[in-house]
């Protein structure tokens, strides 16, 4: 009977061969949908924040308006670096009480002055404001910019 030689072209494959080529794509494959879960993440992250600032300064504005109230928002940044939107209110039921927003998970920022006023009597913010929120995930960053103009529209962009 003739022997048979196993020539690097007849060789087979092993099965442990098989598997770490198969694990070495299972790990470049996990590693590229974490980075791209990432750069979604810090986009839900901004959008998330930007609404809740959003509805918050809405439903004060809307309160304001309904009974005829003034308050002024303070944008203050803490010792620890952070940033938040402080709100005081100046006349109506809640005379002197004090509300606070900070966002979670993304920085903020804020254009203007520190101090505007609103007045529900008039409906206008003086003067109107600009708050930016960022957030940096996987080598992303993603923004979103919310807006109170002047006649007390807020916005999101």
């Amino acid at each position: 009977m003739r022997k048979r030689s196993f020539s690097p072209r007849n060789r087979a494959y092993t099965l442990i061969e098989l598997l770490i080529a198969v694990s070495v794509l299972l790990l470049i494959a996990s590693y590229a949908v974490c980075t791209a879960a990432d750069n979604r993440n810090a986009d839900f992250i901004v959008r998330r924040e930007a609404e809740e600032l959003y509805s918050w300064l809405t439903e004060r504005t809307a309160f304001a308006d309904a009974s005829v109230s003034s308050f002024t928002l303070a944008f203050v940044t803490l010792q620890n670096g952070e940033n938040s939107l402080k709100l005081i209110w100046d006349s109506g039921p809640y005379y002197a009480r004090r509300e606070e927003f900070k966002p979670d998970g993304c920085t903020f920022s804020f254009s203007g002055t520190t101090e505007c006023v609103y007045s529900g009597e008039w409906h206008t913010l003086t003067p109107a404001a600009s708050f930016t929120l960022r957030c940096t995930r996987g080598g992303k960053t993603a923004a979103r910019t919310v807006s109170v103009s002047g006649q007390g529209y807020v916005s999101v962009k």
